[in-house]
Formats: structure tokens, sequence, C-alpha cells
């Protein structure tokens, strides 16, 4: 094939700028969507009440389920490979896409510890077990999310999966 066409400095110019335009509308994209999923949690522990860490944890696998569903659009966003590649070479994304995820594991870590305080949850590492939690939603919402699986008819089952994982006498 021929070689690519020689490129001039006026035209670098421009196309890293068009870059560097899309990559702040990203990002700008990306920090509303995680101060939404913030304000959400939020409003959701607020307004909700558990017994226990153990019911929270539930509740929360619950809570993202649908959170994810009203919200399908800019999951699908997080959700494209671009967001991944660009986090790989791009500290700004990188953080960004932390941060929305950190939102989501904090509230399941908090709910860990508040279980092993009440004692309706094993001593587990919170942290870990809240990335694990958090992974298997995720993991299934992504399904959903572009249409391979209906996962509506695996949330008991997740449901008591986690119950098993991290409920006291069970571990």
């Amino acid at each position: 094939p021929p070689p690519p066409p020689p490129t001039t400095p006026r035209h670098n110019c421009r196309r890293q700028r068009q870059m560097c335009i899309r990559d702040r509308l990203y990002l700008a994209v990306l920090e509303d969507f995680r101060d939404n999923i913030k304000l959400a949690l939020d409003d959701y522990l607020a307004q909700s009440r558990f017994a226990t860490g153990l019911e929270l944890v539930e509740g929360l696998v619950g809570f993202y389920f649908s959170l994810a569903e009203d919200m399908a659009k800019r999951f699908l966003l997080l959700n494209l490979y671009d967001s991944f590649r660009l986090a790989r070479s791009n500290p700004a994304f990188h953080q960004q896409l932390e941060d929305i995820y950190d939102c989501i594991v904090d509230d399941f870590e908090k709910a860990i510890v508040r279980g092993q305080a009440d004692g309706s949850i094993a001593d587990v590492p919170a942290r870990k077990y809240a990335f694990i939690v958090f992974a298997n939603v995720d993991g299934m919402m992504r399904l959903k999310t572009f249409s391979l699986y209906q996962t509506e008819t695996l949330y008991g089952e997740l449901i008591r999966a986690c119950h098993r994982m991290l409920a006291r006498g069970n571990s």
C-alpha cells in the first residue's frame, strides 16, 4: 500500500484540537455520569432501611440492576471498549473510570463492613469482596446491556450466591 499522505503542522494541530475537544467532552460526560450515579446511590441509601449489612448488600445489588436499566444508554457508554482503551493511555480517563467504579464499590464495601459489625457478614476482606460482588453484578448487567442474555432469570441466584459468599457461618 502507498504510504499515508504527509501531514502538515496545521493539519496535526487541527486534528489534535479535535481530539482534545472530543476527549474533554467525553470526560465531561463521564464526570456527569459519575455524579448521577453517586447522587442516585446517596438518595437510595438515605431513603432505605436495612436491618443488617447483608440485607444492605442485597439491596444494593437490586438497586444497581435498576440503576443500570434506568440509565441504560449511559451504562452502554461506560461499557464501550473505547472507554477502557482511552483509560490505558490517558490518566484523566483512567481516573474518571476509576472514580465511577469506586463510588459503587465503596457502597458495597461499607455494607460489608456494616454487616461484619452487626454479625450478619463473615470476617472477609471487605474491599476485595466488594469488588467480587460488584464484578458479578456488573458482569450480569453487561450481558443485559448488550442484549446477550436476559439476566432477570439469574437475579435470585445472584442474591443467593452473595448470601452464601458473605453470610456468617457460610465461609
